[in-house]
């Protein structure tokens, strides 16, 4: 299989049918794109032999928390609830 991520770049991997998994290459790509735990992979396949793979970042969003309301927001302690409709 290859793997290119959104620069364009590519890796090979092999996929593993029986596990639904990727093994040999995988570990080259998490490593060059430097995958950390958190990290979203997603995958398109977009040939049979090709997955187009994007990244998205555990850092890249901000995790919302429960403040002293008892909301999950950020700050604010407005009542932000809406009528069904």
């Amino acid at each position: 299989m290859k793997l290119v991520n959104e620069e364009g770049e590519e890796w090979e991997s092999l996929y593993l049918a029986r596990k639904t998994g990727l093994s040999a290459g995988w570990k080259r790509f998490a490593e060059d794109n430097e995958l950390r735990d958190g990290d979203a992979v997603l995958f398109e396949l977009v040939q049979y032999n090709q997955f187009n793979v994007r990244i998205v970042r555990v850092d890249g969003y901000e995790v919302a928390r429960d403040d002293d309301d008892g909301d999950m927001d950020d700050d604010d302690d407005d009542d932000d609830t809406e009528e069904s409709l």
